[in-house]
């Protein structure tokens, strides 16, 4: 049974009055300068603690919001000295690895770790055939006893998988998956109830596919969309959230069925993201709209509602991650500042 959801930002309730909330309430913080703008890309904002970090061109962006005063850390990738590893930047991601807040730099046909507290270059890696590859996106982290394993998509549809071992600091290809066949578009890794640790994939096609922690797989859409680019994914307690250039949201079981589908927005979702306290995912858009959504759970009878909204006019919105659980914050194409919604 597949639950469908359409909601349209302005209806009304019983009595007229309004179904959901807009959001009123926001802090802004200045990007110290114009030529440190977010590019335009899928999920183009990150977070860990008060470090907030985007992509603007071949640079990584680091802000400590707890400090908006603070000169704006960029981090120019062309420092490198491996010539194998390319200049352009396409995503960043923000993890904790053993209690260190790293930020994991996605290049062309490559990987670069850097240590947000010490504020240094800790590793990169070149994947295989780097050459072949023009562009890499997605990545996602598994722990290991003994390490941690480092998941990066490819625009050749296969997923590198990277060993990561922070005592001596080296980063090197473990094996590489072939099972996609098109462009790698996002990579998600969490914990699912009765599932343990859990990976998911997707690519620019539509296809989804979704791994236990030994990156074997457990599901697979049947009933695919293909042509419809999923963009973004979340997991989440009970389901695997993607997003769609539709703007459709489809929450999956683990199994690979669509459990439930919202109409969430009227055009192309760059980007998703999930705050486990309060059982919310947030979305944004190209219709400029952020929504919040309200996930279904026992305790609220499996039910999805929108909750609250804000329409930032005139902005082409690329990022979204929750700070707090009563903090949102969003980035904007070519968007000087920073916007921390209080929710």
């Amino acid at each position: 049974l597949k639950l469908q959801f359409l909601y349209l930002i302005g209806s009304a309730g019983a009595g007229g009055r309004s179904i959901m909330a807009e959001i009123t309430s926001s802090n802004v913080i200045n990007l110290k300068g114009t030529d440190l703008t977010p590019s335009l890309l899928y999920n183009n904002l990150t977070s860990l603690d008060d470090w907030v970090a985007y992509v603007h061109k071949n640079n990584a962006v680091v802000v400590n919001i707890s400090k908006p005063d603070a000169p704006t850390a960029s981090h120019p990738v062309a420092a490198t000295t491996d010539s194998k590893v390319q200049t352009v930047v396409y995503q960043t991601k923000a993890v904790d690895i053993n209690g260190i807040p790293m930020l994991l730099i996605v290049v062309q046909g490559g990987l670069m770790i850097w240590d947000m507290a010490k504020e240094r270059m800790l590793a990169q890696c070149s994947v295989e055939n780097a050459s072949e590859i023009f562009l890499s996106r997605g990545v996602g982290v598994l722990p290991q006893n003994d390490g941690t394993l480092i998941l990066l998509g490819n625009s050749n549809g296969t997923i590198s998988v990277l060993d990561f071992q922070r005592d001596t600091s080296s980063c090197t290809v473990a094996k590489t998956i072939h099972k996609h066949t098109d462009n790698i578009s996002d990579i998600a890794c969490g914990n699912v109830d009765g599932q343990g640790y859990v990976v998911a994939s997707a690519d620019i096609a539509g296809d989804l596919i979704i791994w236990s922690e030994h990156l074997e797989i457990i599901g697979s859409p049947a009933d695919s969309f293909s042509g419809d680019t999923l963009t973004s994914l979340q997991v989440l307690p009970s389901y695997v959230a993607g997003a769609f250039g539709s703007g459709l949201i489809r929450l999956y079981n683990t199994n690979g069925t669509c459990a439930v589908e919202i109409a969430a927005h009227a055009r192309w979702i760059n980007a998703i993201t999930y705050c486990p306290q309060s059982n919310v995912l947030a979305s944004v858009s190209e219709d400029m709209l952020l929504c919040l959504w309200q996930m279904p759970s026992k305790e609220n009878g499996g039910k999805v509602a929108l909750q609250q909204y804000a329409l930032l006019k005139d902005c082409l919105l690329t990022g979204v991650r929750f700070m707090s659980p009563k903090q949102v914050a969003v980035t904007a194409y070519d968007w000087d500042r920073l916007y921390v919604y209080n929710v």
